[in-house]
């Protein structure tokens, strides 16, 4: 929050590619193997909203490549419920949000899990 605040480049983007990117950050913060280490809580577990999301999220879910991309669950049946397209209205918005987050809130620590940046999708998405 303190980024797209402080941020004028936010202004770019609606509303909801601001949210949408910050919950995908969110989550694979969460999921990252570096949660710990920037101060996160462990993992939580068996939460009936999190087997749901993934219900809800596992359509179209491809080869172990779409696995590392961090905009992996905004698959087919979530782009059919917001009309908002991956690349062209999710990606540009992360791609900002993660390497601002990065460098002002976690130190560049977020760079050690290569999984968090976009650069970890297959080309198309």
């Amino acid at each position: 929050m303190r980024c797209m605040v402080s941020h004028s480049l936010f202004l770019r983007f609606k509303s909801s590619q601001v949210a949408a990117s910050a919950l995908l950050l969110a989550i694979n913060i969460h999921q990252s193997p570096i949660a710990e280490e920037i101060g996160l809580p462990c993992q939580l577990e068996n939460i009936e909203a999190r087997s749901f999301f993934f219900e809800a999220t596992s359509e179209k879910r491809e080869s172990s490549e779409s696995e590392e991309c961090p905009l992996r669950y905004w698959n087919a049946g979530v782009r059919r419920l917001t009309s908002k397209c991956v690349g062209k209205d999710i990606k540009p918005c992360y791609k900002v949000m993660i390497n601002l987050v990065n460098k002002m809130e976690f130190e560049e620590l977020l760079s050690k899990d290569a999984s968090l940046f976009p650069s970890a999708c297959k080309p198309g998405n």
